[in-house]
């Protein structure tokens, strides 16, 4: 049993996958979806996640899964920004896990949601409501599916193995974090990395919560015990949001309905490209080291 006031980071470490040389494996994932905001764009998230299903890729989920804002949050609250079927209901928390429940049954299902982790918005409900929602979420998934999904709290660290009956075991470490703070420029969601680089020894380095996508490499040089120079490429990736905070509304909308808004729209922050980032670890036919490379996610309207 630990100490009460011990955690802040999660350890996770799926069962060994057997390889092949010239198999490859995909990981997708996806952040900030936002469920209950009207501005989600559900469509995009169903698109996106049942491609992951058909590629048969491992399903990882960073946060702010729900959108959460609660008609006590008087900074937040707006009954326009929220999703029309939220409407006429009291139990708005309730009403969110069930739309997770039945957005992620398809993959859950499948066996592929490997984690579901905790955003600010769930974080900002546990703290003022006593009620964690991503654990329930959760709990609602396996229960349904009979399968198992890690619950990855803020921040932590994944650890995939894979065996072969030829080699010897390889690694995918992955570091995750939701993250905080404001909006951003690309170049200030890049930046973070730099902050953050006192994590070590890991292969991917993966933050969420300013709803801006991007993916980049970076190298880290050790020498080892015999004097050798060692390169170990990195990737730091960010995920992207699925809220569309620009839409057009008429004149006789707004005078059927009101005016239709958000804080993204409002503030006239920059909208950047929507959705998740695919992970995909190349296991080559001959000896070598195996490969890691980075695919977005796009959906052409």
């Amino acid at each position: 049993m630990t100490n009460s006031s011990s955690g802040g980071l999660f350890i996770i470490s799926p069962p060994i996958k057997t390889y092949k040389p010239g198999s490859k494996f995909g990981f997708f994932l996806l952040s900030d979806l936002h469920l209950g905001a009207a501005s989600c764009d559900e469509e995009l998230i169903k698109y996106d996640l049942s491609e992951a299903v058909k590629r048969k890729d491992r399903i990882l989920i960073l946060g702010d899964v729900m959108d959460m804002i609660t008609t006590r949050d008087k900074k937040r609250y707006d009954p326009a920004s929220m999703a029309s079927w939220l409407n006429g209901r009291s139990d708005i928390i309730n009403a969110q896990i069930e739309r997770a429940v039945i957005l992620l049954t398809p993959a859950s299902k499948a066996g592929l949601v490997d984690m579901v982790a905790c955003g600010n918005h769930e974080t900002k409900i546990e703290k003022h409501n006593n009620l964690d929602p991503i654990s329930i979420l959760i709990d609602c998934l396996q229960s349904k599916n009979q399968n198992t999904i890690s619950y990855g709290g803020y921040a932590g660290f994944i650890n995939y193995s894979f065996s072969s009956s030829s080699r010897a075991n390889q690694y995918l470490k992955i570091f995750y974090w939701h993250g905080i703070g404001g909006g951003t420029s690309v170049s200030g969601g890049a930046a973070e990395f730099e902050k953050k680089s006192f994590i070590e020894d890991v292969h991917v380095m993966w933050f969420a919560h300013k709803h801006i996508r991007l993916a980049y490499e970076t190298d880290h040089l050790s020498v080892d015990s015999k004097g050798n120079l060692k390169t170990h490429n990195r990737w730091n990736i960010r995920t992207g949001g699925y809220l569309k905070p620009y839409v057009a509304q008429t004149q006789s909308d707004l005078l059927e309905s009101g005016r239709h808004s958000n804080y993204a729209a409002d503030s006239f922050l920059r909208s950047y490209s929507p959705g998740g980032v695919r992970v995909v670890i190349d296991f080559p036919l001959d000896k070598s080291d195996p490969r890691i490379c980075i695919e977005y996610s796009s959906k052409l309207f």
